[in-house]
């Protein structure tokens, strides 16, 4: 994992977060995982993330076999904003993908993930409104983005607990369900 230099926001040291939801794949028992964090020696932002991340629409001509797999937190939306479009910059909460494999072989050769920052609690911006996302709830995108950069999919397993509005059930719902539920 190629981690961007710059991981404050606003004033506010979010390492612990990253690293946190990081192990929380680390830890699962029933696999494998382990990982090793590089700095990939710069800031990214909307101006030069096209240099790191791959994207048919929005980076055509990003790298694809750079040997990076980059990690980058969005401190104000504006990554999310360019490969979704403005209307998503504070409501899409980050994306990661494996970008490119091996067809014979099916290894991942390069994964990119994207975690928007914009309104964390505590340093949210204030074209935010009320909208806010403490620390857990962040750690919690990471580990659903962590998860698509791993390979996996959505998961709507348990759709009655997720839609029900009984907090006491939310347990049941899965780490890659599509959608977030508050806390």
């Amino acid at each position: 994992l190629d981690t961007e230099s710059d991981l404050d926001v606003r004033g506010k040291d979010i390492t612990a977060l990253i690293n946190a939801g990081l192990q929380q794949w680390v830890d699962v028992s029933e696999a494998t995982v382990s990982y090793s964090r590089q700095d990939l020696g710069v800031a990214v932002d909307a101006s030069n993330v096209c240099c790191y991340l791959s994207d048919s629409a929005a980076c055509p001509k990003g790298p694809l076999d750079d040997g990076k797999n980059p990690i980058v937190v969005d401190d104000d939306g504006a990554v999310v904003a360019k490969f979704f479009g403005s209307g998503n910059r504070y409501t899409t909460l980050g994306f990661a993908a494996i970008i490119r494999s091996d067809s014979d072989t099916g290894k991942a050769i390069k994964g990119e993930a994207v975690f928007n920052a914009a309104c964390l609690s505590g340093v949210a911006l204030t074209d935010c409104g009320t909208l806010s996302f403490s620390d857990d709830d962040f750690t919690s995108f990471i580990v659903h983005e962590i998860g698509h950069f791993l390979g996996l999919n959505h998961s709507q397993v348990n759709l009655d607990e997720a839609d029900d509005s009984d907090t006491s059930n939310d347990n049941l719902i899965t780490t890659m369900y599509p959608f977030f539920i508050p806390g």
